[in-house]
């Protein structure tokens, strides 16, 4: 629970509610409301974190209609009116509500109830692994068959041609044939072996893991629609068998930067768009000149020298390729430019905060919420001890 959680607190009995004020210190911004069925459907799409006082069987009976998918269902965590159980009900894994619990119960000093198999077992959820190293998976209904395989053997073959550190259990191959996970953004590579001989089809089920490392560097002729440059998109990237779902972004010139089609195509895909000027692109050596590229912007060319800038690499994945009123390049990412991409995504911040005279009770409401949201926490040991039930489950420093 966070700031940005939008977390709802629900109640019925007193007991119910008195409980209900206490977790609102944990987090001050969830909004804490008197159970009603329809007041849950009318803010099941605003809010992320549902917080139920009450018995599970109401709580069931109530969200059952609302479930719709795992990758958008909101997090639902049970608690009875004594606070002693903690119960991790619904989206446990992306919606995190197995982190909630923990949270609750470190805070109340009661039991969390988390029953998803992987962390049962200590073993790395897939999902979350997968969302953690920014890697998309390419196909939800295959997951749970090989979750399922991940946790009879305790361990997974797994192929990847960019360098990744794996969790446990995790065993790196290098015969993406024989893998269990395949982590690439090509396509129709490492399919399964053909029958030959009266053998059978290659029988293990492959889940694919897509790097978001593809850089589309595009040029395209004022007042191209974004369904036009999307199917260029497309189109590329199959003649050339790599994934669509490892696009990372868009790199154009200065002037195409708020092209409409352009900007359209990248904001339904979420896809960044990089920009440089035509002296920046001219800067790339070994680029053949378009003479109308040259006479319309100034550049010698836009999608090959615009791909290799934004990605940091020397070579083009595939030079451009001329789609109607669409020139398309890619480019791969450099792993110090994805890496230094991710220590960007994933830029920490320091809270320095009082923990009062002694007691979770004497903290402010918005220094319980700065310890809570952290990972690690540094401070004097004398006073760490007197807030165990906030920092349980963080990393620790003591001075």
């Amino acid at each position: 629970m966070n700031a940005e959680s939008n977390t709802a607190i629900l109640y019925i009995t007193d007991n119910g509610f008195a409980l209900a004020k206490k977790l609102n210190s944990l987090d001050p911004n969830a909004k804490v409301f008197k159970f009603k069925p329809d007041k849950v459907s009318k803010f099941w799409v605003k809010h992320k974190n549902f917080i139920f006082i009450m018995a599970s069987g109401i709580v069931v009976r109530t969200i059952a209609p609302l479930i719709k998918n795992k990758k958008t269902d909101p997090a639902v965590v049970v608690l009875d009116e004594k606070g002693e159980y903690a119960i991790s009900l619904l989206s446990g894994h992306l919606g995190g509500a197995n982190k909630i619990v923990r949270e609750i119960a470190g805070f109340l000093g009661s039991q969390a109830v988390v029953t998803t198999a992987s962390d049962v077992n200590n073993l790395p959820a897939i999902d979350l692994w997968a969302i953690e190293n920014h890697l998309v998976i390419e196909d939800w209904n295959l997951l749970p068959q090989v979750t399922t395989k991940f946790l009879n053997k305790g361990n997974l073959k797994v192929y990847s041609d960019i360098v990744i550190s794996m969790p446990t259990g995790f065993q790196a191959i290098d015969n993406p044939e024989s893998a269990d996970i395949i982590i690439t953004n090509k396509n129709g590579l490492f399919t399964r072996s053909p029958a030959s001989e009266g053998k059978p089809i290659h029988p293990f089920i492959q889940l694919y893991l897509r790097p978001k490392n593809l850089v589309i560097g595009i040029g395209c002729n004022s007042g191209t629609s974004a369904d036009e440059i999307e199917s260029s998109v497309r189109n590329t990237l199959t003649k050339n068998n790599l994934s669509f779902l490892s696009i990372h972004s868009i790199a154009t010139i200065d002037r195409k930067g708020k092209e409409p089609g352009i900007v359209e195509f990248a904001k339904k895909y979420n896809f960044k768009i990089i920009t440089f000027r035509p002296d920046e692109l001219n800067s790339v050596k070994g680029i053949q000149k378009s003479e109308s590229a040259f006479k319309a912007t100034g550049a010698k060319a836009v999608a090959e020298p615009a791909a290799l800038l934004a990605s940091g690499s020397n070579n083009v994945l595939v030079p451009k390729q001329k789609v109607g009123n669409v020139t398309v390049a890619v480019a791969e990412l450099r792993s110090e430019h994805r890496a230094k991409n991710t220590e960007q995504r994933q830029k920490g911040k320091l809270y320095i905060v009082g923990t009062g005279p002694g007691g979770i009770a004497h903290i402010t409401p918005y220094a319980q919420n700065a310890i809570r949201k952290s990972d690690v926490i540094v401070g004097y040991s004398t006073y760490l001890d007197l807030i165990q039930g906030l920092i349980k489950d963080k990393e620790i420093r003591k001075r």
